[in-house]
């Protein structure tokens, strides 16, 4: 198995893993596809322990920014959880940016039932405004498609 098969293996099976080459072959269209598939980084040898330290320092603040966001998008889709069925179509038509009349004539309902959603719904989402809602609904994996 070659090296980028491996890599795209280990991409498949755990996402949030931070690869390095580490090769004696350190050609630059190699490196090129490498880095495009995911590795953090393409050492070439001989390397001195310092350049080895170095990027397995950055794999592990990597990894722990990707945990982070794993964090994000855990507690995002737990807050979208909470929403009921009727929120829940607000809330993909507000994310998507439409305004409350067209919201209210979509649902078939009057445009201040759709303020009281959608305040329930910004409320539920911990979203002081439009642009932390659609990061709610980004970080959850829940980007709405058009409705």
């Amino acid at each position: 198995m070659s090296g980028f098969d491996v890599q795209k293996l280990l991409k498949k099976k755990a996402r949030q893993i931070q690869i390095v080459f580490l090769t004696g072959h350190g050609e630059v269209p190699l490196a090129v596809e490498a880095m495009r598939a995911g590795a953090l980084d393409f050492i070439e040898k001989p390397s001195t322990d310092r350049d080895i330290l170095d990027v397995v320092e950055r794999a592990c603040q990597a990894y722990s920014q990707c945990h982070a966001r794993r964090l994000t998008e855990a507690v995002a889709k737990q807050r979208i959880a909470t929403l009921t069925g009727r929120e829940q179509e607000v809330f993909e038509r507000v994310a998507l940016g439409r305004q409350n009349k067209e919201v209210a004539r979509d649902l078939e309902i009057s445009p201040r039932t759709v303020e009281i959603y959608r305040a329930r719904v910004m409320y539920k989402l911990e979203a002081d405004n439009l642009s932390e809602l659609i990061r709610v609904a980004i970080a959850g994996g829940h980007y709405p498609d058009a409705v």
